[in-house]
């Protein structure tokens, strides 16, 4: 097969571990033989670039925070913008003629251009690891404003208050249009859509999307080579006493919705009743104001001493710590997918205390695999930590639990075997369909 993917940000320059699922389903399809181009943004580049068979070409459009008033000003920098990537994606397509498009993070890439590839005669598949799709869809805020549409889109979405600049608007628009340029929203044709968890497919149903035939095909972890491939080799941790400090961890980005201040309240509760423990935080600083917050509550607790945060860590360094720590805590408050964190703390037989929102409950047992508080109660999260801190039984269960879970059911083997049956039926329905006509 050859498969195109297209993906907003493409590693070393990512933001989450959408991306880094991408490079590992990208490097996985390779050596099964198949030949995988990659089109992507410039984001973390100075200019377009092509190194091997990954082409930074698009332009850098995330974050969207940056575009939240959609002013005119940025109206040429945009219809630039538009009409670049699409003759940047026809240019570079036509090389390499695939056989099939896979589409991984869309967001903040141009909504036209993900539209008009669906008329290009080769099969579209997206593999949805995010709500970006589902978000994209829904109808737009009265200020015209949502991280999930793109500016050029989101620009002639916002529902303009003043009169002149609504007739402008009109007439621009009607002009565009002549020229080919999208410059309205219409739903994508979802023909072919992999879900990384069902609570994605759930949520994209109850907003109407028409994906009752979708696939959930789980994210699955590198076992057998790579960073992860030794972690799962080892055997679990056992009943010893754990020895002091306690280390906990926290991964994920630093952000309001992931939770870290209420893992930092429960700190301070362990610290008030005595407990010996250090807390390292890894992730990364996206938002200015919430960072400054949480040095600040640190410092309201007089926690200094025991937190230490690590910035933009890779995967390597990353592994050490899970090898070093005790216990992984993600405090997660809102409804994110199936996160990758999950998984590499099971592998590493780290027990794992976590909310249960999201796509995480389809694979979290409370007591059996993890163990489960309610989002933003630091003092069931005290009394969790404390919990496996003492109860050796508990924490040698949780241990052998979490990397059977993931060594049954999450394994990147398993997820390219889904992948590659289903690219390559639609592929072949694709050529039939096509030798009929």
């Amino acid at each position: 097969m050859r498969i195109l993917v297209i993906s907003n940000l493409y590693p070393p320059y990512f933001m989450g571990g959408y991306e880094l699922g991408c490079q590992d389903v990208v490097d996985g399809i390779r050596q099964r033989g198949h030949e995988v181009t990659v089109f992507t943004s410039t984001y973390g580049v100075d200019a377009a670039s092509q190194d091997d068979s990954i082409y930074r070409i698009f332009s850098p459009r995330y974050p969207l925070r940056q575009y939240k008033m959609w002013k005119p000003l940025y109206f040429i920098p945009l219809l630039l913008a538009e009409l670049t990537d699409w003759r940047q994606f026809l240019h570079f397509y036509k090389k390499v003629t695939p056989d099939i498009i896979y589409v991984w993070n869309g967001l903040g890439l141009s909504y036209s251009l993900l539209l008009r590839i669906q008329n290009l005669g080769v099969p579209v598949a997206f593999y949805i690891f995010e709500h970006w799709l589902t978000k994209l869809h829904e109808k737009v805020t009265h200020e015209g404003f949502s991280l999930y549409h793109e500016p050029w889109i989101g620009f002639w979405m916002k529902r303009e208050t003043n009169a002149l600049m609504k007739a402008l608007k009109k007439i621009l628009g009607m002009l565009l249009s002549r020229f080919g340029v999208t410059v309205r929203f219409r739903p994508f044709p979802l023909h072919h859509v992999h879900y990384a968890c069902n609570m994605l497919k759930e949520d994209a149903l109850k907003a109407g999307l028409p994906v009752d035939t979708a696939r959930v095909i789980y994210y699955g972890l590198n076992t057998q080579e790579g960073p992860f491939s030794a972690l799962a080799q080892e055997p679990p941790r056992g009943g010893n006493a754990l020895p002091t400090p306690l280390k906990l961890l926290y991964v994920g980005n630093l952000l309001r919705s992931k939770g870290p201040h209420t893992l930092l309240q429960a700190c301070g509760l362990l610290d008030a009743r005595g407990i010996d423990f250090h807390l390292t935080i890894v992730g990364k600083k996206l938002d200015e104001p919430y960072y400054d917050e949480l040095l600040k509550i640190t410092s309201d607790l007089q926690l200094g001493s025991r937190i230490r945060i690590e910035l933009n860590l890779g995967r390597n360094a990353l592994i050490s710590l899970y090898k070093d720590h005790h216990i992984l805590i993600i405090p997660s408050i809102w409804r994110e997918p199936l996160g990758m964190v999950f998984l590499e703390g099971m592998i590493a037989g780290i027990p794992v205390i976590h909310t249960g929102v999201g796509g995480s409950r389809e694979l979290v047992q409370d007591g059996e695999n993890c163990l489960l508080f309610q989002p933003g109660n630091h003092e069931t999260l005290a009394r969790q930590i404390e919990r496996l801190a003492k109860d050796r039984d508990v924490y040698a269960r949780l241990s052998a639990a979490g990397k059977q879970t993931v060594m049954e059911r999450y394994t990147l083997a398993k997820m390219l075997d889904e992948i590659e049956e289903d690219l390559s039926g639609l592929i072949n329905i694709g050529i039939a369909t096509r030798s009929l006509s």
